[in-house]
Order: structure tokens, then C-alpha cells, then sequence
């Protein structure tokens, strides 16, 4: 699935969307404006063996819908962030990495005599696969019913 296959998919709608609004390596890949609503779109591809996303540096974006494709399973899936983790989860993973960070930066600069710094940086792995939970048809549902009130 590549971005530009979805970019020609959704010009079939009466919606309007920007690419990439924010820059390439940023939150979200599309912007959907339908009506009042400017809806963020990312996707997220597994070209490997694996169902799993790679998330990098970032956690979900609760109101961000996430189009989730795996080459290796030949599916495609979708939800919003929100349900994948919740705004607390993200709070208290990111407070524990900032606490840590400092403390690791200031003993990288004692140990080197502050002529170097380590360069930290979260990286998030998802854990469980979302094209085989028991919650998907309930993800996609929800989706896509928030999708058609708009439309009312």
C-alpha cells in the first residue's frame, strides 16, 4: 500500500485532502478536510514478514486515524489512535523516558568530560498485532461510523 495509492482513493470522495501537510517524517501523512472536520490520516505498512507497525520516535495521536497494511498478510486495517493507547499510557511512558534521559545524558558528560553527550531517543514497538485482535471489527466499526456522521 503506498501513500499515493491512498492519495488517488481518497480524491474519488468529495473530501479534500493535503499531503503530507507538516513535512515528509511528520504527524500525519494526510490531512482530510470533510465539512468542519480536518481529520488526520497515517499510514503505517509492514513490507516485512512481521504485522506489526514501526511507531519510531512517535505514539499514537488519539484522534488520528491509523491505516494499518501488512504485504506479509496481504490486509489492511484501520482505527484511531486513541485505541491503541491511551492518552495516560503515553503520559507516564514518555515522563519515565524524559526522567531517564537526563540522568543518562548527564553521566554520558561526566564520563566523557563533557566533550560528548549521548543522543536518547524513545523508540516505541507494538506489541501485539492489530490485523489479528478480536477487537478489530469493533475498531473498524467505530471508525467508520465517526466517518458517516459526518456526512449527516
Amino acid at each position: 500500500m503506498h501513500k499515493k495509492w491512498v492519495g488517488e482513493r481518497l480524491c474519488q470522495y468529495e473530501s479534500k485532502f493535503i499531503y503530507q501537510p507538516f513535512g515528509s517524517q511528520m504527524f500525519p501523512d494526510f490531512l482530510l478536510i470533510r465539512k468542519e472536520y480536518l481529520i488526520p490520516l497515517e499510514i503505517k505498512y509492514s513490507n516485512k514478514k512481521g504485522d506489526r507497525p514501526i511507531w519510531n520516535s512517535n505514539t499514537p495521536h488519539s484522534f488520528g486515524i491509523y491505516i494499518f497494511g501488512s504485504k506479509n498478510n496481504d490486509d489492511i486495517t484501520f482505527c484511531f489512535g486513541k485505541v491503541l493507547l491511551s492518552y495516560d499510557e503515553i503520559k507516564e511512558m514518555l515522563f519515565l523516558v524524559n526522567k531517564h534521559k537526563k540522568e543518562l545524558m548527564e553521566q554520558s558528560k561526566k564520563i566523557s568530560n563533557n566533550k560528548f553527550e549521548l543522543y536518547l531517543r524513545p523508540m516505541f514497538n507494538q506489541k501485539f498485532s492489530i490485523l489479528k485482535s478480536n477487537k478489530r471489527s469493533i475498531r473498524e466499526d467505530n471508525t467508520i461510523r465517526f466517518l458517516k456522521n459526518i456526512e449527516k
